[in-house]
């Protein structure tokens, strides 16, 4: 599973949706988005690069978790 979010993967869509799969069907989760840091400014692009949800990160973590199993 991969999860996506434009804000602190702490508490964010990442964090519920590991408390409903541990619950209920766990499996390894990759949660993309601001890591426990400091938060910083910039344009849509250069953020969605930085936090690594842009298509391309998403599309990176996603082979990544196949590749896991």
């Amino acid at each position: 599973m991969v999860t996506a979010e434009n804000q602190n993967v702490i508490g964010g869509l990442g964090g519920a949706v590991c408390e409903v799969l541990a619950e209920n069907y766990p499996v390894k989760v990759k949660r993309l988005g601001a890591q426990d840091r400091f938060g910083e400014g910039g344009d849509v692009a250069y953020l969605t690069e930085t936090l690594g949800i842009s298509a391309q990160g998403i599309a990176g973590a996603c082979r990544e978790m196949k590749e896991a199993k």
